[in-house]
Formats: structure tokens, sequence, C-alpha cells
């Protein structure tokens, strides 16, 4: 049972108060019902405006999961970039043994290593691949010269590296150009309403 108060007696025709105005501060009651008339006369108002709220939401949901797709593209890119530059040391290490890495090759590989560790590929993209180009080209020399003085043999080291080595090559290709085809998709749809939501255009690769 809820508490009542004890009450004077009513006029005829004014109802005993309920429960809920005994407890409620008074004018409560009054606001509540105010505030649900206001409600009901300006009901489609109201669904006008949820319904805007989703269709944004939904809206900046889609373009969130594309952004999304781009960074893992750009994750995979680090990845195999870092990948590429931990092999170095272990090519230095195979051509010093085998005498087939001239002193000054050696030096330039790792200068340029030393040097793609220092630009960041979020910051500087084309700078950092200029300089990645540059080891993909040593490299490329350094395995063709082996492999035309018969040096290179199915299942040795440098024969597992090198196909590492063109294997890595390969994906930081197919994936600039993946990358390159979201991004400027992105580009070309990234209005002034997107950047209010906090979206930022994709730097590009350079072809």
């Amino acid at each position: 049972m809820w508490p009542t108060k004890q009450t004077l007696p009513r006029p005829a025709g004014i109802a005993a108060p309920r429960w809920w105005e005994q407890i409620l501060p008074n004018g409560t009651v009054d606001r509540v019902q105010e505030i649900l008339a206001w409600g009901e006369s300006n009901l489609l108002w109201i669904i006008g405006i949820l319904l805007l709220i989703l269709v944004v939401k939904f809206w900046v949901d889609g373009h969130s999961r594309r952004k999304k797709e781009i960074d893992r593209l750009w994750l995979f890119l680090l990845f195999f970039l870092s990948k590429r530059q931990m092999m170095m040391p272990l090519v230095v290490t195979l051509g010093r043994r085998g005498k087939n890495l001239e002193e000054k090759t050696i030096a330039e590989l790792l200068k340029i290593r030393k040097n793609c560790r220092t630009i960041s590929l979020r910051k500087s993209p084309k700078t950092r691949m200029n300089a990645e180009l540059k080891v993909s080209k040593i490299l490329y020399e350094y395995f063709s010269q082996l492999e035309k003085k018969g040096k290179i043999h199915d299942g040795s080291k440098l024969g597992r590296v090198m196909q590492d080595f063109e294997f890595i090559d390969q994906k930081l290709v197919q994936l600039q150009k993946t990358y390159n085809l979201h991004a400027e998709k992105w580009n070309r749809n990234l209005g002034g309403a997107l950047k209010i939501f906090g979206f930022r255009p994709f730097e590009k690769f350079e072809k």
C-alpha cells in the first residue's frame, strides 16, 4: 500500500489526489502533461528529426568503414616495408660471407636503411617510397649479378632471400596501386560536411 496523506474534505467533483501526485513535487505532473501535449502536437517534427539523425549516422558510419579499409591498406604497406627493412641485415651478412657484396654497396644499403627509419611514411609517403625504391634497385642489380654468375641455386639461402624480396616488392607495388585508387576516390568524394566529422584527405603515392 502506498502511503496517503490525510486531506481535508474536497468540494464535489474534485477527485482526491493520486499517490504519485502526493509523492512528486507540486507542479511536476502539470509540467509532464505539458511536455506530453507538446510532443503530441509536434510529433511529425520529432519523427523527422529522429529520421534525419539516423540517416546522418548511417552516412557517417559508411564513410568510417571506408576509411578503416584505407587505413588497413596503409598498415599492410607498413608491414611489408618493415619486413624488408628487417631482412636487409641478412642480405649484408650473406653478401659479406660469400664476398659477393662490395663494402661500398653495403654502406649505401645501410645508409638508406637508416634514412628510411627517420622518414615517416605517414608524413612524407613520397619521400619514403623514393628511398625504398633505391633499395629495390640496389638489390635487383645485386641479385641479377649473382644469377648471371650462377651463385644462386634453388633452396639456397640467397635463393630464398631473393624470392622473399621479390614477393615483398610485388606486394608493395600492388598495395600502392590499390591504396591510390581508394585514396583518390575518397578525396574526390570528401566534402565540407565530412570534414566537420573529422574526416581528412589521404595523400597518395607517386605513380
